[in-house]
């Protein structure tokens, strides 16, 4: 593979960045398989559904990474020194796609799904739509994901794939995935500023939870984007975005089992945060005897307590009363609501 070589450049395959590919694949394999472990031992109780999601986004990646090990031994082991077998197309590398594509979606739909049931918790309008719109962005990607599976496969050589359809379809898998990726985050971002409640003790998490969704989704744009940028100088420097696409499929399936497993933590933080600083009413009434000071009934000191207006209050003292029952009735309310947020992520 020196100057002298007879092959067109760009049909070279960039061995050294698959080899390291599936060395860092490997390594995020290990990773995830330790989240997956995890998973299973803290969430016995999740639904059917989502452990046989974690089950087959794991087998998935595990297969992936043992087809990207394989090519690697194929090309650097049994062939080392022939330089032709480049010029085949081998169906490791084709595998590759394939699998990669089957983990995105999958990891897509799982986040399509929080997004139809943090919606739901937010009784947002036209969160139909929303999830409607995304899920079909997904499907998207992985049709033309399809496309370039079969493209590659059909191609007699990887030289006849580098000048073919490959030119078009590529960038357009890239950029549908990340159109798929940013419409996820836009919506989890959306739907957690419209749970704002304005209540201090809500606002650091919120910060927290889009400052998580920008960070995990940002890794896959990025990787896309970077192999957009390689795909376009394809005849200078060869199929070199392969060795960013091996890993691409443990960003997904790390992205949904760290999203799986930080669950807990969070709920841990709702609950600390929440117990530890519980709604109060304003300072010159914490001395005061609600009930007695306002000389209502229970019944109708209840009604007050819940934001309906009494039939008379005839002194400050009533009136200041009434009002931190409604303040404290709605702090409870934005609380809840805010808690059943966390419960839907």
């Amino acid at each position: 593979m020196n100057g002298t070589s007879p092959l067109p450049a760009y049909s070279i395959l960039p061995l050294g960045a698959i080899q390291i590919g599936s060395a860092v694949s490997v390594g995020l394999l290990g990773i995830a398989t330790l989240q997956a472990w995890l998973y299973y031992r803290d969430y016995p109780n999740d639904e059917t559904m989502t452990k046989l999601l974690v089950a087959v986004v794991w087998c998935s990646e595990f297969l992936r990474s043992s087809f990207l090990v394989q090519t690697s031994y194929h090309f650097l082991v049994l062939n080392w020194g022939n330089p032709a077998t480049l010029e085949g197309n081998y169906w490791g590398l084709d595998v590759l796609l394939l699998m990669t594509h089957i983990i995105e979606v999958f990891v897509h739909l799982y986040f399509t799904w929080r997004i139809y049931k943090l919606s739901r918790a937010m009784r947002m309008p036209y969160w139909m739509l929303m999830c409607l719109t995304v899920t079909i962005f997904n499907f998207w990607t992985f049709a033309l994901g399809i496309v370039s599976y079969i493209t590659a496969q059909r191609s007699s050589s990887w030289a006849a794939y580098g000048v073919g359809l490959q030119h078009v379809v590529t960038p357009m898998v890239f950029a549908a995935s990340i159109s798929t990726d940013v419409g996820i985050m836009l919506a989890l971002i959306f739907l957690l500023n419209w749970g704002r409640s304005g209540s201090p003790r809500t606002e650091s998490l919120v910060n927290m939870l889009i400052f998580y969704i920008v960070q995990a989704g940002m890794l896959t744009v990025a990787a896309d984007v970077a192999m957009i940028v390689l795909n376009q100088l394809i005849d200078r420097v060869g199929f070199t975005y392969l060795g960013i696409y091996s890993i691409v499929g443990n960003l997904y399936a790390n992205s949904l089992l760290a999203s799986l497993n930080a669950r807990a933590s969070l709920r841990t933080h709702i609950k600390s945060d929440f117990n530890s600083d519980p709604p109060s009413m304003p300072a010159p009434l914490r001395n005061i005897n609600i009930r007695a000071a306002s000389g209502l009934p229970s019944s109708r000191l209840s009604l007050a307590g819940n934001g309906v207006d009494t039939e008379r209050q005839t002194s400050p003292v009533q009136r200041r009363a009434v009002s931190a029952l409604n303040q404290i009735s709605k702090s409870n309310h934005d609380d809840s609501d805010f808690k059943s947020i966390g419960t839907a992520l």
